[in-house]
């Protein structure tokens, strides 16, 4: 053996990110789930999430959630409520399809609308979210 390691160069081989941070700034795009699920939010939850924010400003960001952007600001705040809708928002409305028609909708027995969330902004209506 010369010393050196089976397979290819170190020089070669993929470069991972050191920190989850890193690849978060990184990566093509970054999808957030659930966004504001909870009623309430740890300080490391509120800050996970605008850390998110601000690193992807600029770049490709999908978030989804079930609440009105008034109901976000409530779980986070005004200035994390105001960073999601800083770029496109997409109403997408309708039944939960996860559950069966005959059984009552989650959101309605916790108090929202089956419907999902209020519209908010729409596309194309000049708010700062679309422009």
């Amino acid at each position: 053996m010369n010393g050196r390691l089976l397979g290819p160069a170190p020089d070669r081989l993929p470069r991972f990110p050191a920190t989850i941070w890193e690849a978060v700034d990184r990566v093509a795009l970054v999808v957030l789930d659930e966004v504001g699920t909870r009623g309430t939010v740890s300080d490391w939850h509120y800050e996970t999430v605008k850390r998110v924010l601000d690193t992807r400003e600029g770049k490709p960001l999908l978030v989804a959630g079930n609440l009105s952007l008034d109901a976000l600001a409530q779980v986070y705040d005004d200035r994390v409520a105001s960073r999601l809708v800083g770029g496109s928002v997409v109403h997408i409305g309708g039944p939960d399809r996860r559950l069966p028609a005959s059984r009552p909708s989650c959101a309605a027995q916790d108090g929202r609308s089956g419907a999902g969330p209020s519209p908010g902004p729409a596309l194309g209506d000049g708010s700062p979210a679309t422009r």
